[in-house]
């Protein structure tokens, strides 16, 4: 009973601290790209790309590193 409550307590939690973040990322966002005197559609494009080129080297260095690990594995062998 107790696992229950305290799950149904971290969902609740966890969806408030979603929303007061959306609307403070949005409220920054706004002030950031008035700043640099862009559109905030342009903005949003430049924050997607960088976002994605991050996420995509990420993933493939973490995958360079395993695939290193396997070779090295499999010389001994």
């Amino acid at each position: 009973m107790f696992e229950e409550i305290a799950a149904i307590a971290a969902l609740i939690s966890g969806l408030a601290l979603m929303i007061f973040s959306r609307d403070k990322a949005v409220e920054h966002s706004v002030s950031i790209a008035s700043t640099l005197g862009i559109s905030l559609f342009m903005f949003g494009l430049l924050i997607v790309s960088v976002y994605t080129d991050v996420s995509e080297n990420l993933y493939l260095s973490s995958g360079e590193r395993k695939n290193t690990h396997r070779e090295r594995g499999s010389k001994r062998g």
